[in-house]
């Protein structure tokens, strides 16, 4: 699929993966161009991503590339996360988990993050990792961040955590007037 568009006006209903019955979200898989805007996640079930109990898989924004994939071109726009009962806000990651991936993925890059906030507290710090030198995370941009009612203008390990492999990751905040 190409230029996949989810965009929201209201509450948005998380699905149930047919898969994994037990979970619910939003999941996109083998598209290139997605954009992910104004959506308000309220209350989400009480054993989805929001309260995952399984370290590898928190993040209510979430991108975890692997299987040899790049994952390119993403942005989030217009997103408000009320609350998380258990992880963390957002997870970018070039992973390999021997379980589900026969090779890790080949990178994240050209991801940006519009007038994202989370109003909740008591979460984890988010992460950005790249699996190694040559398949990283790079270039992720957050404009107009809000993390518990603060703005997010730089890296703060206590919010966000980068790893080695994580490049060029800017903040900046845009002023509305």
């Amino acid at each position: 699929m190409e230029d996949v568009e989810i965009r929201g006006r209201g509450v948005v209903y998380l699905a149930d993966f047919h898969r994994f019955s037990a979970f619910r979200g939003v999941r996109i898989v083998f598209s290139r161009r997605i954009r992910v805007e104004g959506i308000t996640v309220i209350d989400p079930p009480h054993y989805s991503i929001f309260n995952e109990p399984q370290e590898n898989y928190w993040g209510a924004l979430s991108i975890n590339a692997g299987d040899g994939n790049t994952v390119r071109n993403v942005l989030y726009s217009n997103i408000r996360v009320e609350r998380i009962e258990q992880g963390q806000l957002f997870d970018l990651r070039v992973v390999m988990n021997k379980d589900y991936n026969p090779e890790p993925g080949t990178g994240i890059e050209q991801v940006t993050f519009r007038n994202v906030s989370f109003n909740g507290s008591a979460v984890h710090p988010s992460r950005i990792y790249g699996y190694d030198e040559d398949r990283g995370v790079n270039a992720v941009e957050f404009i107009s961040l809000q993390i518990g009612g603060e703005w997010v203008e730089n890296t703060r390990t206590d919010l966000i955590l980068l790893n080695t492999y994580a490049h060029n990751v800017v903040f900046k905040r845009e002023y509305t007037s």
